[in-house]
């Protein structure tokens, strides 16, 4: 898992597993509890989180900055899962890297 949403689902209240016998192989979060109030703080952290970088892209003068904040989150979800989203842009390459 990456680490700043590991972070962040720890920071929202999200039971990891530790090293106990019984984790299921490759786990990280202990799904066997009821997150309904974890994921909507974990939701709308991550919605602060991209309003705080298309923010800073916008004050450092890139004029295309909602652009680039799409395509540092579809550059994250390719890391994190080898997948898209649907997140793209029509001008981007379909080789983009990531």
């Amino acid at each position: 898992m990456n680490n700043k949403f590991y972070a962040l689902a720890q920071e929202t209240g999200f039971s990891m597993w530790q090293d106990e016998p019984h984790r299921p192989h490759n786990s990280v979060i202990d799904w066997g509890c009821d997150y309904t109030e974890e994921f909507e703080n974990y939701s709308e952290q991550l919605v602060k989180w991209v309003v705080s970088r298309c923010r800073s892209h916008y004050n450092s003068g890139i004029t295309n900055w909602c652009e680039v904040t799409l395509r540092e989150f579809e550059l994250l979800d390719k890391t994190l899962w080898g997948t898209s989203l649907g997140i793209k842009h029509p001008s981007w390459p379909d080789n983009m890297p990531g």
